[in-house]
């Protein structure tokens, strides 16, 4: 089945990198696409080949393996990038915006901590409030291998390969050996993860808090090592809160809805009551840790939510700086299109726009070509949400994020800020059935339609063609 499965992916991979050619060419974009093109085609390569190395391998065997093979990846993609960077734009660094101020402010924190000791200065940018965790982490691991901007980004390697590791986990615990090894394989070569956790920025740390809450959530569910994965939940909400703490709100909704199920799904009134009594004491605990963090300038969680419900009832989508502002349909159609145009976005527009290179280009391109696949597993999670609670509860936590990133009019068309909900879908895969193929054609088509639109709107509101 996988092997077939490849083949198609490969064969949608063509389509997509023909249509996408023909966007490059007409901006005249070719040398922007030339490896947006072929990079794409190794790492399909890479996945079919680890996959027949590795799917007979023993549990420890295959572990180990897939942990080297995604660290060398990460790494690797470090010093590339940084090459890359240094020869596009004369510095290791995209700009001078996010991942320069994070090496700034980490820079200058870890020399406090020197001349003080170790504490969150209100007085130092980034240093406390909800987004001082990148920040802190890149300081702390200064401390130990220097200043160098090589060093946070391979901390990202490590916890990017670890994150790996731990959606493994999730996915043995509701589909088969062979289609978990799988999933395991591709998320190691997913291209998206290993080029934002080659650079310096905070998205994945917090995709790997997200990735040990759900592990935390879902053994909740199942009632299982509840103290443990309470704990756990705690432990990784209160490490999103130093990042984004918005994805709080999705994971805990999802968590509640499946806690709720429970009164009509499970018989088991033993393991309800446990249920009900870890979501108290997560309550409890995410309560008291709060009032630990604002002790240390911790921006009052209230304040932060607060701010943003204003910007969200005041904003609109013309403000919002995205490439299709001009058109005056979304400006009615607002957030519901945002949302249902989620399963296709952010569309891979291949041309460098604000003078930095186009780093998400190829990664995109191939995350169409498993996207019909991934979305028909979405609906059969769907379908077989009684029998499959936990990439039911995915799917809830996936839907939740959408919702939220629509509302925010911008982080539906930044690869970046769609990582958590791209890498939600990847665990979802297992669940795709082999059809007759309509599912997949009508989700090319509008994939295909998107892609157009969405490209030919960008590139003539910059006036590029």
């Amino acid at each position: 089945m996988e092997t077939k499965y490849l083949r198609n992916v490969f064969n949608n991979y063509l389509l997509f990198g023909i249509v996408a050619l023909l966007f490059s060419l007409v901006a005249q974009g070719y040398n922007d696409f030339a490896w947006s093109f072929i990079l794409p085609i190794i790492d399909i390569l890479c996945i079919y080949s680890l996959y027949k190395a590795y799917q007979n391998a023993s549990e420890r065997h295959f572990i180990f393996a897939m942990f080297c093979w995604a660290l060398s990846f990460r790494i690797l993609a470090v010093f590339l990038m940084s090459y890359i960077l240094n020869n596009y734009n004369g510095m290791p660094f995209l700009s001078y915006n996010d991942d320069y101020n994070y090496q700034e402010a980490s820079v200058a924190i870890m020399q406090r901590w020197k001349m003080t000791g170790f504490g969150f200065y209100n007085d130092l940018e980034f240093s406390s409030t909800t987004y001082s965790g990148f920040p802190n982490f890149s300081a702390a691991l200064m401390m130990i291998f220097g200043t160098s901007p090589l060093v946070p980004r391979i901390g990202n390697a490590v916890l990017s390969t670890i994150t790996c590791l731990i959606a493994y986990a999730i996915v043995k615990g509701y589909a088969e050996n062979n289609r978990a090894r799988f999933v395991c394989i591709i998320l190691v070569a997913l291209p998206l993860t290993i080029s934002i956790s080659a650079m310096q920025f905070k998205d994945t740390l917090l995709l790997f808090f997200i990735s040990l809450s759900l592990y935390g959530s879902i053994s909740i569910i199942k009632g299982k090592r509840i103290v443990l994965s309470v704990l756990l939940v705690v432990i990784s909400y209160i490490g999103c809160s130093f990042g984004r703490p918005a994805v709080i709100v999705p994971m805990a909704i999802a968590l509640i809805i499946m806690i709720i199920r429970s009164f009509y799904i499970s018989r088991k009134q033993g393991n309800l009551i446990l249920k009900i009594f870890s979501l108290m004491a997560i309550v409890f605990l995410l309560i008291y840790g709060y009032q630990t963090l604002n002790k240390f300038g911790f921006e009052d969680i209230d304040i932060y939510f607060d701010s943003r419900y204003h910007k969200l009832a005041e904003g609109n989508l013309q403000d919002s700086n995205v490439g299709i502002r001009n058109m005056s349909v979304a400006q009615y159609l607002g957030a519901p299109l945002y949302f249902l145009g989620g399963l296709f976005l952010p569309p891979p527009l291949l041309i460098a726009i604000n003078d930095t290179i186009n780093y998400a280009a190829w990664t995109v391109l191939i995350h169409y070509a498993f996207l019909p696949f991934l979305v028909i597993a979405m609906w059969e999670c769907i379908v077989q949400r009684n029998e499959y609670a936990t990439p039911f509860f995915l799917l809830l936590v996936y839907a939740f994020f959408r919702i939220g990133q629509a509302n925010s009019l911008l982080s539906s068309f930044s690869p970046r800020q769609s990582m958590a909900t791209i890498f939600i879908m990847y665990l979802l895969l297992p669940m795709y059935k082999q059809g007759k193929g309509e599912w997949e054609k009508i989700i090319i088509g509008l994939t295909l339609l998107t892609m157009f639109a969405y490209n030919i709107v960008r590139l003539l509101s910059h006036g590029m063609i």
